[in-house]
């Protein structure tokens, strides 16, 4: 466990109490079959568990519960992270508690201990198979005031409504309106949402003021699977990912000194400053870039792309798209500036507001220098400094 990752008692008392490993039946590890990355299905006895497998299961990362073909559909989140969540949510004794995304029934078992036989705890999973098996070791196991159901995440329970606190463990394409509905007027949801390609941890509440919306801040970062069902939406900066590998590099310059140099061995975005630029140019522009070596911007028509790399401003593509690369590093540098020009804000410094598109369409939005608007499935996300 991370130094730091818990801060309460009651968090503490519930790792405490949950024994982890009774929760992980088999996990998927990647690996090479004959010159070609493939799963390997790792299958092990809750009850007398190799020390190897202990190992693993209690370690700082996160175990790949299911998978389709080649993609990874579940996991096992890092311990770490679930503390994390759970401080954030601040969830408590005699609370009604609703979860999204139950997966092994472990973080089920983690709030059913902080809330208490005087609290419930009900949690939806997409998967049948998922959710019969986390049902069955959570009643093995005597967490009676945690309940499964097996459906899509996003209508919620409004038969067990309203909650105290709600938390969903996939990255979600944006706040499903039942969850709004069904959270008591001073409750708070916790909401790993896609953004870019990272997930923000947003600690949303109800708009009071205006039905059907929320208002809320990022209070951390994080990677989650994909949301299953209806609420399984590619986000709007995913439609620039280029495909291939452009190797070819024409320009490359020394960073602009807001953002420090860093170890080569690490993603740029490992670095908090890197972190918080990144949230901004987010805002800055939907053509966003993303590979191993750093983060930036592309251009789908000329296949260009200029990245932030711990070591300096990096623009490369096919040949022919020299001129789009050195514009995307202008590009790059002007939203450094303008960065800089609002005192280089964090991703928690934002407020967001969730307004359901009806609301909006009825009321324009005034234009304002330090709005940004972004649009999804349900709501118009309004973001301000």
């Amino acid at each position: 466990m991370d130094q730091g990752s818990i801060r309460s008692e009651r968090v503490k008392a519930a790792f405490l109490s949950v024994e982890r490993y009774r929760f992980v039946k088999d996990w998927f590890a990647m690996g090479m079959s004959e010159g070609v990355p493939a799963w390997t299905h790792i299958v092990i006895d809750p009850l007398n568990p190799q020390s190897e497998h202990l190992e693993a299961i209690y370690s700082n990362q996160s175990l790949v519960s299911a998978v389709d073909g080649i993609i990874p559909i579940g996991s096992l989140s890092e311990p770490p992270l679930v503390a994390r969540m759970l401080e954030d949510l601040a969830a408590d004794e005699g609370m009604n508690v609703l979860e999204i995304g139950t997966c092994s029934g472990y973080n089920a078992a983690l709030l059913a201990e902080i809330v208490s036989s005087d609290g419930t705890v009900h949690s939806i999973e997409n998967r049948t198979d998922a959710a019969d098996s986390a049902a069955f070791t959570l009643r093995q196991l005597g967490y009676l005031q945690a309940h499964v159901h097996s459906r899509d995440g996003f209508f919620g329970d409004s038969q067990n409504a309203p909650y105290d606190r709600m938390i969903a463990t996939a990255g979600c394409s944006d706040l499903s309106p039942h969850w709004i509905e069904q959270l008591q007027p001073d409750g708070q949801m916790l909401i790993p949402l896609q953004h870019g390609h990272v997930d923000y941890l947003v600690l949303a509440a109800r708009d009071n003021h205006h039905v059907g919306a929320a208002i809320g801040k990022i209070v951390g970062k994080c990677s989650f699977m994909p949301i299953q069902g209806i609420l399984s939406w590619v986000n709007p900066w995913r439609s620039s990912i280029l495909p291939g590998i452009a190797t070819h590099t024409f320009q490359e310059q020394s960073l602009p000194e807001e953002l420090p140099q860093g170890d080569t061995q690490l993603h740029p975005l490992r670095n908090s400053v890197h972190s918080d630029f990144y949230y901004f140019l987010t805002l800055s522009s939907r053509e966003l870039w993303y590979c191993n070596q750093g983060y930036g911007l592309a251009d789908p028509m000329t296949k260009a792309r200029a990245i932030v790399t711990n070591d300096s401003l990096r623009a490369f593509g096919p040949s022919g798209s020299e001129e789009a690369g050195r514009r995307l590093i202008e590009r790059l540098v002007q939203i450094v500036n303008q960065w800089k020009a609002l005192n280089c804000p964090g991703f928690g410094d934002y407020q967001i507001e969730f307004l359901p598109k009806h609301l909006v369409h009825s009321s324009p939005i005034t234009p304002d220098p330090l709005r940004w608007v972004i649009e999804r499935v349900f709501h118009l996300e309004m973001i301000t400094l």
